[in-house]
């Protein structure tokens, strides 16, 4: 049985943002890795916040600020973003040429032969992850001021696969063995909410969404809660203009007006 995530840290003041969320992080994972997923048909688990902690660390320390406005919120590691580079929707080019993010990346205990860690000489390109950034980019125009507003975080920071090499998302695991997951992965959220205190979540697909309204419903919190269109490929609308539906929702959500005041002043 898997120690509780508890709700509370009593960690030093001194630490950064970023270090707090690290340490929520890490402990969430270790929780989670304690948990058995063989009802599910899960053979191999990643965590990428361990075997990918060079570029992952890098990532959190760097963007996670006090200044933020906005936490948007993905679901899990995917096989070829987060798993590869320890970034959310870490497509490698992305990691590598716009946000100047590099680092080992180590072999992970289990590898699953079909799904081979390559870090940054990882060839495939994560589709979600290309739209994702290449969308931000354009809206923010760097990362200095894209993080000034906004930062990322994923509700479980694991990746599940299947003996065939099958990805296994969290809302695919079997009732009880998602129901332990969701309760520990919802108290890490309300402690990284309590951490970063933004204005808006910002939820990438419906699951996170529902997840997330109910964390923030549960506690009676103080921010809003708004849905992003995942821009998975085999979303069938993502495919159409997945990034001028994203605009439309930052408009109605009042969230594009953080960058058009970055560029104002940054330009003036």
């Amino acid at each position: 049985m898997a120690a509780a995530f508890t709700e509370q840290h009593l960690l030093p003041v001194s630490k950064t943002v970023g270090q707090l969320v690290l340490t929520i992080e890490k402990e969430l994972a270790d929780s989670l890795l304690a948990l058995n997923y063989s009802d599910s048909g899960v053979t191999h688990i990643y965590n990428p916040v361990d075997y990918a902690r060079v570029p992952h660390e890098i990532f959190v320390t760097k963007f996670c600020k006090e200044t933020i406005s906005i936490l948007l919120i993905g679901m899990n590691p995917g096989p070829w973003g987060m798993v590869q580079t320890g970034v959310p929707f870490g497509e490698v080019s992305i990691v590598r040429d716009w946000l100047n993010i590099i680092g080992e990346v180590i072999k992970p205990a289990n590898e699953h032969p079909k799904r081979p860690i390559l870090g940054f000489q990882c060839h495939r390109s994560e589709i979600s992850g290309k739209r994702f950034w290449a969308f931000l980019r354009d809206l923010s125009g760097t990362p200095e001021r894209l993080f000034e507003t906004l930062f990322m975080y994923n509700y479980c920071p694991l990746s599940f696969m299947k003996i065939s090499g099958k990805n296994v998302t969290p809302p695919e695991l079997k009732l009880t063995e998602r129901k332990i997951l969701l309760s520990l992965c919802d108290a890490a959220l309300l402690e990284v909410i309590k951490v970063l205190r933004p204005k808006s979540l910002l939820c990438v697909g419906n699951f996170v969404f529902k997840q997330v309204s109910g964390v923030v419903k549960k506690a009676n919190l103080d921010v809003k809660v708004g849905l992003l269109m995942h821009p998975s490929p085999i979303n069938p609308r993502a495919n159409k203009n997945w990034a001028e539906e994203a605009k439309k929702t930052f408009d109605q959500l009042g969230i594009s007006g953080y960058f058009s005041n970055l560029h104002d002043v940054t330009d003036a």
